[in-house]
């Protein structure tokens, strides 16, 4: 009998778990989560502050716009090899979340290094 509530038990919990994963999947909030993760990272790391994104500075509206265009650019890649939502865990649905956030991270880093920087001209030597 206890084997019968323990499967039973565990049935329950596995459905659930995927009907939880299917309305992050499907609802786009993996998107919501990557994108504030990321500017979380960009807070964190002084990228921006709190003030540009009250209003809505041109440093808030480069790094919001990057985000966007690599969400789209994952969701364009997925169209394009043809993937399907899986039946997934809610640890693997945080894998290839987190896996995202990290790929994104390093775009917006390639993306400040690579910017070009003015050199200082003056006579301040």
């Amino acid at each position: 009998m206890d084997k019968y509530v323990e499967k039973l038990e565990l049935d329950v919990a596995s459905k659930f778990e995927q009907s939880v994963v299917s309305v992050l999947m499907k609802d786009d909030y993996e998107s919501k989560y990557i994108k504030a993760r990321v500017l979380d990272a960009c807070f964190k790391a002084e990228l921006i502050e709190v003030i540009d994104r009250d209003v809505y500075s041109e440093r808030f509206d480069w790094v919001e716009k990057v985000i966007e265009m690599n969400l789209a650019s994952f969701k364009l890649l997925d169209i394009a090899e043809k993937k399907q939502i899986k039946a997934m865990s809610l640890r693997e649905v945080r894998e290839v979340a987190d896996a995202k956030v990290e790929a994104i991270i390093k775009n917006i880093v390639k993306r400040v290094l690579n910017a070009p920087q003015e050199f200082p001209m003056g006579s301040n030597i």
